[in-house]
């Protein structure tokens, strides 16, 4: 699957995970740890979840009937 995802849904991943965890450093070094601090962001890793699998959930399940039909005619 690694071969099919693009260079810009890997990109868009990698930055909003920088992103999250900077967040993190940021609220834990400035303020108390508070888990409300992150609570802002925290909705963005199943946000990049939910775009991922929109984006690629057709191709793979393209890809999942192609198999089980070429093994139903074996």
């Amino acid at each position: 699957m690694r071969r099919y995802v693009a260079p810009a849904a890997v990109l868009a991943v990698v930055v909003l995970g920088l992103g999250v965890v900077a967040n993190a450093f940021v609220t834990g070094g400035l303020a108390n740890v508070l888990d409300r601090l992150q609570s802002r962001v925290a909705w963005v890793v199943p946000f990049v979840a939910m775009l991922l699998l929109v984006q690629y959930a057709p191709l793979a399940a393209r890809q999942l009937l192609a198999r089980v039909r070429a093994s139903a005619r074996l």
